[in-house]
């Protein structure tokens, strides 16, 4: 059904013949209603922040969708995304237009973050189920998982599989992993990243226009707490360092690094 796959996980079940998928209920409703909408002629408006990032539900509901249709329009046997042809990008920009009413420069960011979603979707089909079951059980990855199967043709997942199992491609990744132990405070956000935490601050403490440099440090505090004073540490180290630029006199990381001692 149209929609669905958007909420699935890769998981085998118990006899390892079929995958065993978890719905999420309420993103599966969420997707039906923006597709029957869509058969209505009827658009849901999204609202951008002062930084031109999609907010609010609306914002919320284009994430997902545009999570859906990527997976479903571009092909993942292409190896970049600079190399998925025009006609494709511009078909799945005709059929978000369809669905929302978008900024009107807003057509280089959302396509930007469509292409961030489409290499999650491979890197989770990588770790999900290509690492988890090359060794144990090669025979889960000959086809697609049951849900994506309709949207996938048998080629480009052969050729997708191949790809990920060769040694170029384990060397490769062994370099990004070693570039990902680079990044000190990864953020621990969902995929709406700043601009999700961004709305969820505003609805809980009512206020608006939240600073970036907070953003910044709430987006790397794990949901058990912590870190914050050892990232202003860190800041406050490399202000000394010289490594770091200020922009704004009413920044929060300005501020707070001219109360700081060294002053």
């Amino acid at each position: 059904n149209e929609g669905e796959d958007d909420v699935y996980q890769f998981t085998p079940s118990q006899s390892q013949a079929e995958r065993k998928h978890k719905k999420n209920p309420r993103g599966t409703t969420q997707m039906k209603e923006l597709i029957k909408k869509r058969s209505e002629n009827k658009k849901e408006v999204v609202a951008y922040n002062e930084w031109g990032q999609p907010t609010g539900d609306e914002g919320r509901h284009l994430a997902s969708f545009c999570g859906l249709m990527v997976r479903r329009k571009i092909p993942i046997n292409i190896d970049n995304w600079t190399l998925v042809p025009k006609n494709l990008k511009d078909e799945l920009w005709h059929i978000i237009l369809e669905t929302f009413v978008l900024d009107y420069k807003a057509k280089v960011e959302t396509l930007k973050s469509c292409g961030k979603m489409w290499r999650d979707f491979k890197s989770r089909i990588t770790t999900e189920l290509i690492y988890e079951y090359r060794h144990t059980c090669l025979e889960l990855l000959e086809h697609p998982p049951a849900s994506y199967a309709p949207w996938i043709e048998p080629k480009v997942w052969d050729e997708f599989i191949k790809k990920r199992l060769s040694a170029e491609w384990e060397e490769a990744r062994k370099v990004q992993q070693q570039r990902a132990t680079q990044n000190k405070y990864p953020h621990r956000m969902s995929r709406l990243g700043y601009t999700g935490l961004e709305s969820k601050i505003e609805k809980e403490e009512g206020r608006c226009g939240i600073d970036r440099s907070e953003l910044w440090s709430r987006g790397r505090i794990p949901k058990k707490g912590g870190h914050t004073e050892e990232i202003k540490e860190d800041y406050i180290q490399q202000f000394q360092e010289g490594k770091l630029e200020l922009d704004g006199s009413n920044d929060i990381l300005t501020m707070a690094l001219c109360n700081a001692p060294f002053a």
